[in-house]
Formats: C-alpha cells, sequence, structure tokens
C-alpha cells in the first residue's frame, strides 16, 4: 500500500508540472503573438468601413530622420497609423521606428495624429510624420536604426469605434511599399574647366582655338577614335608629329594634362614636348613605361612610371605638376608610386606644343590641359567616364 501511494503521488506531481509547462506556453504564445500583432499586425483589430484609406504623398530620409507626407484620399477620418520598416528587400517590415515626438506613441505602439487625418481637399487632409533614428525593441526598451538601409515600409491605419471608443486596425487599407533610402552617389566632380581641348575624332581642332597643324612630312590619319602618328620608315625618314602654336594660355604654377594612348612600337624618346633647357614639360616612353618633365627633382628632372602591358590597347594618362610643389603620372587612374619635386616655370611661352615623334607608332585620342593640379577624385571620374569615341 505505501508503495501504491508513492506512485500515485508520483504521478500527481508529474501531473502538476505538465499543468504549469501547458500555462507558462500559453502565456508566452499570447505575449508573442500580442508583440507581433503590434509591430508586424499580424492579424486586424477588425475591419473598418469601406472606403477608409489614406496615402504616402512623399517620403524622404535623412541620416537621423524618415519622413512621411501622408493625404486622406478616403471618405472617413483617421487617428492613426501603424508604421514598420525592414532593411531587406522582399521581407515583410517588423521594426517600429519611435516618432520625433515621442508623445505621440501610444502605449500599444500606433502612432497617434495629434488631431485625426480628415478627408476632402482642405488643410487637415495632409499631415507631415518625422519618425527618429530609433526603434522599439520587444523589451520595450529602443536601439538605434539605420535610416539609409530602408529598403520598404507598412502603413496600417487605424480609426476609433464611436461607440467603444477602441481602434479598429483597417486590414483593407494597408500601404505596402518599397523605399530607396539609401545614401545617393556624390556628384562628379567638375572636370570641364580645361584650358584647351582637342578631341583628335577627326580633326586636329581646339577648343580654345590653338589648333595642331601637321609638320612639314606629317600625313595625319584617323583610327578607332583617335588621331594615327606613324614612327619614321626604314630608310629612316619621316615620322609623324603634329604642333600646336606657342600662343597656348598655359600657366607658369600648374598643369594637368590628361590623353589616352594606344601604341603599337614606341623607342625611347620624347613624344611631347613644350619645353626648354629651363623651363616647360615633356613627356617620354618605351615598351616599360612612361615618363613626364619638368624642370627639377633630380634625376634630371624625369619622373618615371612603370607599365606593365604598356603596348596592350588603350591606356589613359595624367600628368600633374604644381610650381613649387610635386609632379605625378596617373596610369588608367592608379597614382604612380614615385613623385618628384618641382622647381621650374611650368610654360615655355617661347615654344610650341608637338605631339608626336619619329619614335612613336600609335593613335592618341581625347587630350585636354588644365591651368590646375587634377584631385585623385577628377582623375578617376575622367578614367572611369571612357573615351567618348569608344
Amino acid at each position: 500500500m505505501k508503495n501504491k501511494k508513492r506512485m500515485n503521488k508520483k504521478a500527481v506531481s508529474l501531473m502538476i508540472s505538465y499543468v504549469i509547462l501547458i500555462a507558462i506556453v500559453v502565456a508566452m504564445s499570447i505575449a508573442v503573438f500580442t508583440w507581433l500583432k503590434i509591430i508586424a499586425n499580424v492579424e486586424p483589430v477588425a475591419s473598418c468601413e469601406e472606403g477608409t484609406s489614406i496615402m504616402v504623398n512623399d517620403y524622404s530620409c535623412e541620416d537621423s530622420s524618415f519622413t512621411l507626407d501622408l493625404k486622406n484620399n478616403g471618405r472617413f477620418s483617421v487617428k492613426g497609423f501603424i508604421l514598420t520598416v525592414g532593411d531587406t528587400e522582399g521581407r515583410v517590415p517588423i521594426d517600429r521606428l519611435i516618432p520625433l515626438i515621442e508623445e505621440r506613441l501610444d502605449e500599444d505602439g500606433f502612432f497617434v495624429f495629434e488631431t485625426p487625418l480628415v478627408p476632402g481637399k482642405v488643410p487637415e487632409a495632409e499631415k507631415t510624420v518625422v519618425f527618429s533614428n530609433r526603434k522599439m525593441k520587444s523589451d520595450g526598451t529602443t536601439e538605434e536604426f539605420d535610416i539609409n538601409s530602408i529598403k520598404n515600409m507598412r502603413i496600417q491605419p487605424f480609426v476609433i469605434d464611436k461607440e467603444s471608443l477602441e481602434k479598429i486596425v483597417c486590414e483593407d487599407a494597408v500601404i505596402k511599399q518599397d523605399v530607396d533610402c539609401s545614401v545617393p552617389a556624390a556628384a562628379a566632380p567638375v572636370i570641364d574647366d580645361y584650358i584647351h581641348y582637342w578631341p583628335l575624332d577627326d580633326n586636329l581642332h581646339d577648343s580654345a582655338g590653338a589648333h595642331f597643324t601637321e609638320v612639314p612630312g606629317t600625313i595625319v590619319g584617323y583610327e578607332d577614335g583617335g588621331v594615327k602618328l606613324e614612327k619614321r620608315d626604314s630608310a629612316g625618314s619621316g615620322g609623324d608629329s603634329i604642333r600646336a602654336p606657342n600662343t597656348m594660355d598655359l600657366s607658369d604654377e600648374s598643369i594637368s594634362i590628361s590623353f589616352w594612348i594606344n601604341i603599337n612600337s614606341l623607342e625611347a624618346g620624347t613624344f611631347m614636348n613644350k619645353k626648354s633647357r629651363r623651363k616647360g614639360f615633356a613627356v617620354k616612353g618605351d615598351s616599360n613605361g612612361i615618363g613626364f618633365w619638368t624642370k627639377g627633382g633630380g634625376g634630371g628632372g624625369w619622373l618615371r612610371c612603370g607599365i606593365n602591358n604598356f603596348f596592350d590597347g588603350w591606356k589613359h594618362i595624367i600628368v600633374t605638376a604644381e610650381n613649387p610643389g610635386v609632379k605625378k603620372i596617373y596610369v588608367d587612374k592608379i597614382l604612380c608610386p614615385d613623385t618628384l619635386d618641382v622647381n621650374g616655370e611650368l610654360n615655355d611661352e617661347s615654344k610650341p606644343l608637338f605631339l608626336g615623334s619619329r619614335n612613336l607608332d600609335g593613335n592618341v585620342d581625347e587630350m585636354k590641359i588644365w591651368n590646375r593640379v587634377l584631385s585623385q577624385g577628377e582623375v578617376e571620374s575622367i578614367f572611369d567616364g571612357g573615351r567618348p569615341s569608344q
């Protein structure tokens, strides 16, 4: 008998444990369902009268705020709404932002208008609501939310029942809308303030009138969107070269030169030249890379930059110099690792600008000169824009 009593007591104890466990699970389920109903509107309280509707006129995103311009386009006044946002396309938004004026958020997580959003063509039919960059957590606390990450939103309006004064969430007036709060790309830097521009597509004309002309003996052609310059022949004669006048309006203190080049062959030597022994600039190259000269910096004033596969298709070259300052070379928007000091005037007014030589066989396109030093961002923008003739 004693063993039987012990077994009965044990059975009762197990039953009580199961009952307590079931009660805990039910309570947790109710709590979770209530929370989901608030933040995701899983099941609206009831249906509103047909014709209850609001719309989003516009929205705007700032680092610290999310603004909605709302309009009542229905037939009945709306007391407020529930807003949830999400940072993943295709998923139900569940993050509930806190209004900038926190008093407008009631204990159930509903945004409440100070005065109802009324229908009709009246000023009260439109309202602007600003939310902060903080969201409500399930434990009632808040945390920061990245406004720029918002990809979609869900707005569900509610009205107040006239008899019970309870909220009625409108299941047939839900707004589901994709949102783009990503930070817009920075505006492209202004780089059209060049002093001279030779497109070299089918003529030698310059935007400022300093047109290239053929040096006697030169036969200029055009190929693949650029001017074609040939080196001297096997007999040692010829070698195409074009010349711009020495009246070019260039600065002594700063310069940037941009051009595209496609080399078939290049023996060591200068192919761009506007210099004397003490001032001006020049560009030379060979199969291993390119050089840029201004007075100063040691090594005879030549800054070198090695280029892998220099003769393999079009390359974009930009050289810059500032006096006093340094000279730089960029190849396909990448800054070459070395720089050299500059300590001489960058323009020799007595010398014309020559392009081409007896050593160069290839094409040159889109040549521009600025009386200032281009920034890294401007260099990248020029290269990323590509050759217009491509």
